[in-house]
């Protein structure tokens, strides 16, 4: 089947979408064209087929759109000139601004994306366990940090791009357009793709050598980048869970050796997402332990009730009940105001949250709850202070509920009918902090004010171990 006829049903259940969509990358990556651009990637860079493979499942997953169950249009064959021009123009860019290979440098240890200030905070701790570092940014660090600056594909090294020249543009260009062609496919993105990826991390690991490399993001994970670290005398990449795992683009075809999870049961659901992890290991949460555990303790105003949001809730949207049973859910707290009105109650959202909901602020409009974005509180803690100071925690699938779960403290998820499943799944471990309905919810709520309300049983590093001693057991998983 061709790529851009590959259609899955949102009226399908999320388990079947996923398995669905992961046996088709499969079966389209053992197939005669595919092999072949594979083949024609692996000759222009020096990479195993196997490794070019794994990113071409990759490649795929990340570019399915699961909101409406269909590969994105750039595949389509009408779109190979646009794609072929920005091609070249991408490589004349990288070898026009291309550099002379620095001196090596050997570290115990590479940082990789580092995107912002606010990741600093969260490697400190662990930076401080290693003899050496490097961290690798796309902007300019204090000068007190071992930094390396990778931005726009800038610095690449000419001693490996100059020599392929006639392999990249002309012979790799050439079978690649030709094979899409055939296959009625655009798979210039993919070339392209790939090639950046060579060239940005032949660049850095050229340059700065380590037995270890760690990065936050699994959705950035990448087997070209493990398989050139190793090349370069590079024994584990490691990434953290920074989020819950959600069956959609972000957790498809994850490619590391160590995959640290916040807790015993919190990253199970990989097993269905094709992904290559060797290990899952449970740590804790690092931004637990560098916004709340080691960082100073702002007050906060004290809610009786406080709703952890999300960011850009309609992105990831995987079911046709998505975005029904989430603003359904938001109205559930627009009616506990009404039947409670002496409560408190505030929507607390993320500190960088950039996504203006018109749906949502017409629900909120003289509901009498606060919405929260925004804070001075939250510069420094995040949402933990708003979240540890409230009586009644309350979320749709924000990552917050189960560290906050998992350090003793409740946190409930509000799932209409138990069909959040891209983000909650078919797991026994979290349904005691799953509320089906208004009526449970009123419950729930009412039982925690009247000092009535008895929780059952269960684990809390399922969901989160105590992230007091997260640096610890990376450093002693790694050495």
């Amino acid at each position: 089947m061709n790529i851009n006829d590959f259609r899955i049903e949102k009226n399908s259940d999320v388990y079947s979408q996923s398995e669905k969509l992961v046996r088709f990358i499969d079966e389209k990556a053992e197939q005669n064209t595919p092999k072949k651009i594979i083949r024609a990637m692996s000759d222009a860079t020096d990479i195993p087929d196997d490794v070019i493979k794994f990113e071409f499942k990759r490649f795929l997953a990340i570019n399915h759109n699961f909101q409406i169950g269909k590969f994105d249009k750039f595949f389509k064959i009408s779109n190979i000139f646009l794609y072929s021009l920005y091609y070249f123009i991408t490589l004349i860019f990288i070898c026009i601004f291309s550099k002379k290979r620095k001196e090596k440098e050997e570290v115990d240890i590479i940082f990789d994306e580092i995107f912002s200030t606010a990741e600093i905070p969260r490697i400190l701790k662990i930076k401080e366990k290693f003899n050496s570092y490097k961290i690798i940014s796309n902007f300019a660090l204090e000068k007190n940090f071992n930094h390396m600056i990778h931005s726009k594909h800038k610095g690449c090294v000419r001693n490996f791009l100059f020599p392929k020249i006639y392999k990249l543009f002309i012979l790799c260009f050439y079978k690649i357009f030709k094979l899409s062609l055939l296959e009625g496919t655009n798979f210039i993105p993919f070339a392209l793709d790939v090639l950046k990826k060579t060239f940005k991390y032949e660049t850095i690991f050229q340059q700065v050598q380590a037995k270890f490399l760690y990065q936050e993001r699994h959705y950035t994970t990448s087997a070209i980048k493990n398989f050139l670290f190793k090349k370069y005398g590079g024994k584990i990449c490691c990434c953290t869970q920074r989020v819950l795992i959600h069956l959609g683009r972000t957790s498809f075809f994850i490619c590391v050796d160590i995959f640290f999870s916040f807790g015993n049961q919190s990253a199970s659901i990989l097993k269905l997402t094709g992904s290559n992890i060797k290990k899952i290991i449970p740590i804790g949460s690092v931004t637990y332990n560098s916004a709340w555990i080691e960082s100073e303790k702002i007050p906060t105003p004290k809610y009786d009730v406080l709703y952890l949001g999300g960011i850009r809730v309609p992105f990831f949207s995987t079911d046709v009940n998505y975005l029904n049973n989430y603003y359904e859910q938001l109205n559930w707290l627009k009616k506990l105001k009404k039947d409670f009105p002496s409560l408190k109650i505030a929507i607390k959202h993320h500190e960088n949250h950039d996504y203006f909901d018109n749906r949502e602020i017409q629900i909120m409009k003289n509901s009498g709850i606060e919405t929260i974005i925004k804070s001075k509180e939250g510069k420094t803690n995040y949402s933990y202070g708003f979240a540890n100071n409230a009586l009644i925690r309350l979320t749709w699938a924000s990552t917050m509920g189960y560290e906050l779960i998992g350090h003793g403290l409740p946190c409930y998820y509000l799932d209409p009918n138990l069909e959040n499943v891209s983000f909650l799944h078919k797991e026994n471990y979290n349904k005691i902090w799953r509320i089906e309905s208004y009526l449970k919810l009123k419950e729930k709520v009412k039982n925690i004010i009247d000092k009535k309300n008895i929780e059952p049983t269960y684990d809390k590093n399922d969901f989160c171990l105590d992230s007091q001693n997260v640096a610890n057991r990376i450093f002693d998983a790694l050495k």
